[in-house]
């Protein structure tokens, strides 16, 4: 990239012999003399009327390209501040996702928990049911032997009942012997051997009915004390089954707090689903954009930097390439008018004849190819003036 070194050519003229002649033929002539003057009067005139006529032309361009260099930093003033607007909107959009994925990995673990909590009080509820089933099974047990004993107690009431009569016939019967015995004469030994017997038939009976009468006691004390264990039973019963009736409706409510979240949970993820989907839209559409570094000039989706140091073709090309780009390759009518706007001074650009002579092609090889007005571009050197470079481009 580098700025042509022009030198004017300077024209000598000889002012000798044949000019004195000159001078001297037109003293001699007066009025050839002055028609040579009229003559020259007439070409300076017109002279000075193209002059003129080619000059407007040129204010009339400046003055256009004036017009698309404002209209031209406008637009790219305009997607400067377009550019971050939707930088901004990316990164708030992009904390909003961040804040929604920990609100949903949130969700998601006090909804794992409380999952666990509900099959625990699943889990804890089958257990309390198996324990209700176990006492009402134990309950209907110990009312099956409460009435086995309390039939069995009334059985031992009613033999002892008949006992109790037999034992007072008994006695009165002794009663009635012992008087007959006192009126009458002793009896003899077949009399004394039947008064033994029933003696000793009153003992059995006196020691069988001391007998039952222990075992009733010892009946009565285990029904009261198999009463008061299934008193407690049944109060134990239904404390659990209290506590399972609470459990239950907790476990309910749980439920139906879970279902709320699932359903707040899902709502959030089609939320964050679609401000994502709208993240990757205003990605894309940022990608599109071409930003262009500080210096540079944007231009159709390309980036151009004007250097006003002067150096050859080749040190400028190494000095693009250094900054990451290269020598700008002109492609379309478009891009060489652009140009022409973006400086008025003559530039290197990527065009050279350095491997075949006269051979003219672009820096990627591919051959100069005429444009609509080719003869606006000189081959190395645009038509900018020779200060400046626009040679590099993104």
């Amino acid at each position: 990239m580098m700025n042509l070194d022009f030198e004017d050519s300077l024209k000598t003229y000889n002012q000798g012999k044949a000019s004195y002649q000159t001078v001297m033929w037109l003293r001699d002539r007066p009025f050839r003399a002055a028609s040579v003057c009229l003559g020259l009067l007439c070409v300076i005139l017109l002279i000075g009327v193209i002059t003129l006529a080619n000059q407007q032309p040129h204010h009339q361009v400046g003055v256009d390209q004036s017009i698309n260099i404002g209209n031209i930093s406008m637009k790219l003033a305009q997607m400067k501040t377009s550019n971050s607007n939707l930088t901004k909107e990316r990164d708030q959009l992009q904390t909003s996702n961040h804040n929604l994925t920990q609100e949903r990995d949130q969700l998601q673990t006090s909804n794992t928990k409380l999952i666990q909590e509900g099959d625990q009080l699943k889990t804890s509820n089958n257990k309390l049911t198996q324990v209700g089933d176990y006492l009402r099974t134990s309950n209907n047990n110990l009312t099956e032997e409460r009435d086995q004993l309390k039939t069995s107690n009334r059985n031992m009431t009613d033999l002892r009942d008949r006992l109790q009569i037999n034992y007072n016939q008994l006695s009165q019967e002794r009663g009635r012997s012992m008087t007959s015995d006192d009126n009458v004469t002793p009896p003899g030994p077949p009399q004394q051997t039947g008064y033994n017997d029933l003696t000793q038939e009153r003992d059995e009976l006196r020691a069988r009915y001391n007998q039952l009468a222990d075992l009733r006691d010892q009946l009565q004390t285990s029904n009261n004390n198999l009463t008061h264990e299934r008193d407690q039973l049944q109060i134990s019963n239904n404390n659990l089954r209290q506590q399972k009736d609470q459990l239950v409706t907790s476990n309910n409510n749980l439920t139906q707090e879970r279902d709320q979240l699932q359903t707040s949970n899902n709502y959030l993820t089609e939320e964050r689903d679609h401000l994502k989907t709208e993240l990757h839209q205003l990605i894309a559409l940022n990608a599109n954009i071409t930003i262009c570094p500080s210096k540079w000039t944007h231009g159709d989706d390309n980036c151009y930097f004007i250097s006003k140091e002067s150096k050859s073709w080749k040190e400028s090309r190494k000095y693009c390439q250094e900054k990451g780009a290269d020598l700008v390759i002109i492609n379309t009518k478009a891009e060489q008018d652009f140009l022409m706007t973006i400086t008025t001074l003559s530039s290197w650009i990527g065009l050279s004849d350095l491997a075949t002579e006269s051979v003219w092609k672009w820096i990627d090889g591919s051959p100069l190819k005429k444009l609509p007005r080719e003869s606006e571009i000189v081959p190395g050197v645009s038509d900018l003036s020779p200060t400046e470079d626009p040679g590099i481009q993104t």
